[in-house]
């Protein structure tokens, strides 16, 4: 795979660039655009088509001076972090200005850095370098801290955020040597899954490797590529996380900034070409090739996700590392249940689901069984992976839904219920390819209702598994307009 880049000047200073739909009224043109975001927080559309940089004026009202950094596209609406203010701020896109006030028991009172777009429902992450904030931008507009984000960096920073929609609906944070997955269920908690827990910067790079043995230079940003690949600015480097894991450098010395440990934000462009800028400067890097990135092999969705879809309401599956006390007695207090402790995370299940599924839990959990655990309301198992045992759990909880009558029929109404723009194609894609053609009618009709806002990332991948699939979509689109 060959990668080129080069740098297009601007001709001002900008603090952040978003892509996002353009809606019906705002003039002849369809589709995505891209809009800059000047020092005086006004909107410029960019455009590259004729090969220079042009910057327009945009019909959005300006966010403000010092506004503008790091803005994301979610659910109508772009939002953006202030240079040196505090909070949020949002243009709808009927034009509308309205500041996000931090409200609850968490108050955002630092500048924040980084934005991630949430999960389709007016939902976004925001990162100060200590924190995590989880943002609901719709109703009361609540803001709450994921607890332990601050102490998991406690001798760095949280330096970028991204949200993998097509992968179940996933959290990605970044410090100066690592990436974590963000388990934002529950109480929430971390998971390193590539580099070191340090914080710090100046470990080095190491390709083709995973997990802890991946290494860093000093991550600046972080943006899921088409194909589920997690695109890393990594000092001057582009590099990637492939959707299994391994970390790989793509094109060296292409990311430039006034000092290497600046943060930057990464885009993908209607034209497929990656943008690179750093906030506050008169120019952006472009990087063309990506698209010979391979499609990932489908995925299942997270196990989070899963266990969502599967699990009784009265269960909450993804519990934190918390006082093992509480959860004991809530899964004690429920018929038949027992909480598994796997790797500092609480899983309440039925017991009767581990016997069914497992010789090894029918054994353990047999009172009498001659086990340490056997009876018990907890059960530990701090060697394991509790990813893992996510997975295995949600296919012991589907298994057992599978035996019992009408369970194809509620699976569905479970799975179109629970869909949202951000993961309808990617929930589609997965239906078809599992031969659950009522559920595909349903998440067709609502990918078509709600075709403004959609996650359209998954599109290539649809088309080239299931084009008839796309076919369709396509032209219950345009009968629509």
């Amino acid at each position: 795979m060959e990668l080129s880049c080069r740098t297009l000047p601007l001709g001002r200073a900008v603090n952040g660039l978003v892509v996002c739909p353009r809606p019906t009224g705002w003039g002849s043109k369809r589709g995505s655009h891209v809009l800059l975001f000047t020092a005086d927080g006004a909107p410029k559309e960019f455009d590259i088509s004729g090969g220079a940089a042009e910057l327009q004026p945009s019909v959005l009202p300006a966010f403000g001076a010092g506004w503008g950094r790091a803005p994301v596209y979610a659910w109508g609406g772009v939002f953006a972090a202030g240079v040196a203010q505090q909070g949020l701020v949002e243009i709808q896109t009927k034009g509308l200005w309205s500041p996000v006030t931090p409200m609850g028991a968490a108050e955002i009172t630092t500048p924040l850095t980084s934005l991630a777009a949430g999960d389709g429902r007016r939902s976004l992450w925001a990162t100060d370098g200590r924190s995590l904030w989880h943002v609901q931008a719709k109703g009361g507009r609540q803001v709450t801290a994921l607890p332990g984000a601050a102490a998991a960096v406690e001798n760095g920073e949280w330096v970028s955020l991204a949200f993998d929609a097509v992968g179940g609906g996933v959290l990605l944070a970044a410090t100066r040597d690592g990436v974590w997955r963000v388990h934002t269920k529950g109480p929430g908690s971390l998971a390193l899954v590539a580099g070191g827990s340090s914080g710090e910067a100046g470990a080095g790079s190491a390709d083709g490797v995973a997990g802890a043995e991946a290494r860093f230079t000093c991550i600046r940003g972080l943006l899921v590529a088409p194909g589920r690949w997690l695109l890393i600015a990594d000092g001057t480097d582009l590099r990637c996380m492939e959707p299994g894991g391994a970390v790989t450098t793509l094109l060296r010395g292409c990311i430039a900034a006034p000092s290497p440990g600046d943060a930057v934000q990464m885009a993908i462009l209607p034209s497929g070409e990656l943008a690179v800028l750093y906030p506050g400067a008169s120019y952006l890097t472009l990087i063309l090739g990506l698209d010979q990135l391979p499609p990932a092999i489908a995925a299942p969705p997270s196990p989070d996700r899963l266990l969502d879809l599967l699990a009784p309401a009265s269960l909450d599956h993804a519990g934190s590392g918390g006082g093992s006390g509480e959860a004991a007695h809530d899964a004690a207090a429920l018929t038949g249940t027992v909480t598994v402790r796997v790797g500092g995370r609480a899983f309440p299940v039925q017991r009767s689901v581990l016997a069914a599924g497992s010789d090894f839990f029918a054994r353990l959990l047999a009172p009498g069984g001659g086990f340490a655990d056997s009876g018990a309301a907890e059960v530990d198992l701090p060697d394991a992976d509790p990813t893992a045992f996510a997975y295995l759990l949600s296919y012991m909880v589907l298994a057992e839904r599978l035996l019992m009558g009408g369970a194809a029929a509620a699976l569905t109404e479970r799975l179109a219920a629970a869909a949202t723009p951000a993961t309808a194609l990617s929930d589609l894609l997965w239906a078809d390819e599992h031969g659950m053609t009522d559920l595909v009618a349903r998440l067709k009709a609502f990918a078509l209702a709600n075709r403004r806002c959609l996650d359209l990332s998954p599109l290539r991948e649809l088309v080239g598994r299931c084009p008839q699939l796309a076919t369709e979509l396509l032209g219950g689109a345009l009968r629509a307009e």
